[in-house]
């Protein structure tokens, strides 16, 4: 009996084992002219606009820490429809990325999805990404 219980425990340390060491790849989406992704072990989301068409572009996102509660970033970089040969104007987050705004660190992100916004008009959006 003891060594049938000892197994058992072996079984489950090595099972604990291999699911923590399992690694977690970032999340990411992309609709239209909008590009999101999380980094830094998915706790700081990153929403790109990608078109040079004036519109405004969005990442919603849910936290572990709060998960009633969608957060929402926006990016309103490219409102006047700069030349997107014309990097002088844009705005790029902590890596370098352009046309990028990138959230604080906080809780991981289990979900999100990304959306160009359609003033008078549903915004044309990805579907949610789970973590």
């Amino acid at each position: 009996m003891k060594k049938k219980a000892r197994y058992i425990g072996i079984g489950t340390l090595a099972v604990t084992a291999l699911i923590a060491a399992s690694p977690a790849f970032a999340l990411s989406a992309q609709k239209a002219g909008a590009k999101g992704w999380t980094e830094q072990s998915e706790s700081v989301m990153n929403i790109q606009d990608n078109q040079d068409d004036g519109r405004w572009v969005k990442a919603e996102y849910i936290r572990t820490s709060d998960p009633h509660n969608k957060k929402t970033l926006w990016n309103k970089q490219d409102v006047d429809g700069n030349d997107p040969e014309d990097q002088d104007n844009w705005k790029s987050d902590n890596d370098g990325n352009p046309r990028t705004v990138e959230s604080g660190n906080g809780a991981y992100i289990v979900r999100m999805k990304v959306c160009e916004y359609a003033p008078n008009y549903p915004d044309d959006c990805s579907g949610w990404v789970y973590n």
